[in-house]
Parts: structure tokens; sequence; C-alpha cells
């Protein structure tokens, strides 16, 4: 009994030197990850800031704990470029996944992209995975639940919460200094800001959107210039499919944006559109328009669409020009012009 008592624990002690020297193996490779991350974001452009780093070893795995940590950058892909800041941010790695970094911010958060305005983010949960290894496309997983944004606005925070969102963020070098980007966006249960004063319901229920993105490698310039740029070489955005179910209305769209003279959003597509009457009916009891455009509206869909098979399912034509989204030639909603000065 005591030779296997004894043999029983030489193995649980090698067991467990064998995990400390394997994580202790996980935690140089994901210092030297680490720095060489920095190293290429700063090759290219990028600021990559963080305060005081300290490393801890875990029952299967090391990680990093990042204070104070801001990145800024992005000019020469995206006019305005954009920052990010998060309060702490912990960098782990597995052994059951050494090819897979873990990166998970924590605390609150702060974003802000080309010219819009920052964004305040905190989260039940947010995780990034990168995969690590020479000669793989840069891209990355971040999956959230309880994801909350916040606008400050007039004094008071405007709210976007998110129940449930997954980002897949691909990005390829091309030929003749191009770039390749796609997102696949996808959220469920978005509860709105501006205390749901919304016609058509203060939630989405789902939200899918899957973008690519083509682009010339922009030069440092103003971030006008650089839309300007972008927009002379031809830069589009493709929309390949936006997914949404809000209230009475589920749509299904594609198309392209680019910009126009004034360097603001424009472009066309098509959609899909189950449940129209319906959203132009709440629309109008909801005060968004008045009752004779609703009207009005109702019977240009009739007169327009094409029927789809499927009685209240459309198809449609879409435009986004001055600042406003037309289905058809029915105005429905207007956009936030961008101001490049502040980018």
């Amino acid at each position: 009994m005591r030779h296997r008592t004894a043999i029983a624990a030489g193995f649980m002690i090698c067991l467990a030197v064998g995990d400390y020297v394997a994580c202790r193996v996980l935690q140089t490779r994901m210092q030297h990850a680490y720095d060489g991350w920095v190293d290429t974001m700063q090759r290219q452009g990028w600021t990559v800031h963080t305060g005081r780093v300290t490393s801890q070893l875990t029952p299967l795995g090391a990680s990093l704990v990042l204070g104070d940590v801001s990145v800024d950058g992005g000019r020469a892909v995206l006019p305005g470029g954009l920052s990010w800041h998060a309060e702490r941010l912990v960098v782990s790695i597995s052994l059951a996944h050494p090819r897979r970094l873990q990166i998970a911010p924590e605390a609150e958060q702060q974003l802000r992209l080309a010219a819009s305005p920052p964004l305040v983010m905190s989260s039940d949960s947010l995780v990034a995975s990168v995969p690590l290894g020479a000669g793989r496309p840069d891209q990355i997983d971040v999956r959230a639940e309880g994801l909350v944004l916040g606008e400050p606005r007039y004094g008071e925070r405007q709210v976007l919460r998110l129940d449930h969102a997954e980002w897949h963020l691909r990005a390829e070098p091309g030929s003749g200094s191009r770039t390749a980007t796609g997102l696949i966006f996808t959220a469920r249960g978005i509860g709105l800001p501006d205390n749901g004063r919304w016609a058509l319901g203060a939630a989405i229920g789902k939200l899918h959107l899957d973008v690519a993105l083509t682009s010339p490698v922009l030069s440092g310039a103003a971030p006008a210039e650089q839309a300007r740029a972008w927009r002379d070489w031809g830069g589009a955005l493709l929309v390949r499919q936006l997914d949404v179910h809000w209230g009475p209305l589920d749509m299904l769209a594609q198309g392209s944006v680019n910009l126009d003279q004034d360097l603001q959003p424009e472009g066309s597509g098509t959609a899909r559109i189950s449940g129209g009457r319906a959203a132009l009916t709440a629309l109008a009891q909801g005060g968004t328009i008045p009752d004779g455009v609703a009207q009005t509206g109702q019977m240009v869909l009739s007169l327009m669409a094409k029927p789809a098979g499927n009685g209240d399912t459309l198809d449609l034509p879409l435009k986004l020009k001055n600042s406003t989204v037309s289905v058809g030639k029915l105005p429905v909603m207007s956009v936030r012009t961008v101001d490049w000065g502040r980018a």
C-alpha cells in the first residue's frame, strides 16, 4: 500500500512539475508574441501604450495583465483612424489551445472610430481570440455578453445594449499596396437608446452584417484628404448581407457604399422586406412620419415592389444619398453627416 501511495505521489509531483514547466514555456512564448505584436503595430504606424505589465501562471496556462492600455492609428487604411483605451487588459494562453491568444478587456473602455464621437463601453463578458503563428492572415474573433455602449450627449449618456454580439474580422494584404478587410457581425437583443422612443420598438431582435472593404494604403495626411484619396481611388464598402429583424419589419439587403463629392456616404442596393406596410403604420402611429406619408408609402410599395411570392414580402430598391435613406422613392430615415474636420 505504501509503495502504491509513493508511486501516486511521485506521479502527481511529476505532473505538477511538468505543468509548471509547460506553463512557463507558454508564458515566455506569450511575452514574445506580445512584444512582437507591439513592434509590428508600431512599424505599421500605430501607437501602443501600456502601463504596468505583470505576468501570472495559472494551473493550465499563463497570462499577462496590462494596465491602462491604449491603441491609436489605422489612418493608413481608414480615414481618421481609430483609438481604443481599456483600464485593464488580460492576455492569456492555455495548454489546451497553445496556438490561440485570448484577450479580455476589463472595466470600462473607450472607442473612437474615424469622425464619430467617442463611445464608452462595458460588458458582462468580452473575449477576443487571435491565432498565433507566422503566415496566417490577420484575424480576430470577438464574443461579448451584456455589452453596453454609451455616447455622452447633451449631458447624458445615450446607451445601446446588446445581449449577445459576435465579430469576425479578417484582413489580408493584397496586390498593389491594397488591403482587403472583411467583417461579419451578429447581435441579438439590441436595446436602443433615447429611452426607447422608437416607433418600431425599443429593441431590435437580430442584426447580422457581412461587409467587405478593399482599400489602398493611405498617406498620413489629414482625414479629409485621406477620405478624398480613398474616394478618388474608387473605394467602396461592399455590403454582402444585412439582415435585420426589428418589430414588424424583417429586411434582408445587400449593396455598396462610397463617398460623394462632399465626402459623405452614398450608396444603393436592394432589399427583401417583410412587414413593410405594418412598419409604415407603426412609424405613423409613433409620430415619425405623417399619416398621409404612411398611406402614400403603402400605395408606393404596392405599385413599385415586385412580389416575392409570399404575401407581404417585397423586393425593393434602397438608396443612401444626401444623408437620407430611401426605400424606392420614399425617404424613411436620416443619417448623421460625417465631420472629417473632427476626425
